[in-house]
């Protein structure tokens, strides 16, 4: 037997690859999977300002600035201060917005830090967001951002949110939350550049900045 028909014989013995069935006419083609992208508009972004702070708020009933200012220097207890006074101090310069998150009827609290210990010089500032439960609050998410956007999607009846925490003047750290039912916990985590480098290091000026997961960098 020569050593052409020897091949031949053994290739004859291999299987065929299984071929994938064709689409019956008609029928459509299963749809491909996308990648996961986060839909956000970085320009609805927000900031609360010095003048939204508990202690320059004019239109807090003094029962309400006392709950508030309870429930942030508690949460402020684990910071590093001088004294009680102090922390109370520091409470009275957290931001407040009051937000309906859900349908309720009833509008939860988002708060952002403003004392020089609780933001980084870059602007990071300890980020909260409250709920009133009869005379007192108790928390829904503790983090830290430099901005904050309400998305219009919702997750258990709860808004999504998206907190920005900067790095750089053209480079952040951006994470969505969502609700699972008790409080918000982090869904996804992405990498934002508004200045990203070429392939030989010159950098690119961006209108909108340049997502990637925080896995993926």
């Amino acid at each position: 037997m020569s050593r052409a028909e020897l091949l031949c014989m053994v290739l004859s013995l291999i299987p065929a690859t299984a071929q994938v069935a064709p689409i019956p006419p008609g029928a459509k083609a299963p749809p491909e999977a996308k990648p996961h992208h986060l839909v956000w508009d970085w320009r609805r972004a927000e900031e609360l300002s010095w003048k939204q702070s508990i202690g320059r708020t004019r239109n807090l009933s003094a029962s309400e600035r006392d709950r508030l200012l309870a429930a942030i220097a508690d949460e402020l207890s684990d910071e590093e201060f001088e004294s009680d006074e102090a922390r109370t101090e520091a409470a009275s310069d957290a931001r407040i917005k009051y937000v309906a998150l859900n349908s309720d009827g009833k509008s939860e609290v988002i708060v952002q830090a403003g004392d020089s210990t609780s933001c980084s010089p870059v602007g990071n500032c300890v980020f909260w967001i409250l709920r009133r439960r009869g005379n007192s609050y108790f928390l829904l998410l503790r983090s830290e951002a430099k901005l904050f956007t309400l998305q219009p999607s919702r997750t258990h009846g709860f808004l999504d949110i998206v907190l920005t925490r900067h790095n750089s003047a053209f480079d952040s750290e951006v994470r969505v939350y969502q609700f699972d039912g008790q409080s918000y916990q982090e869904s996804d985590c992405y990498w934002a550049e508004w200045e990203p480098s070429g392939a030989h290091g010159e950098s690119h000026n961006l209108r909108k900045p340049k997502l990637t997961p925080c896995g993926a960098r």
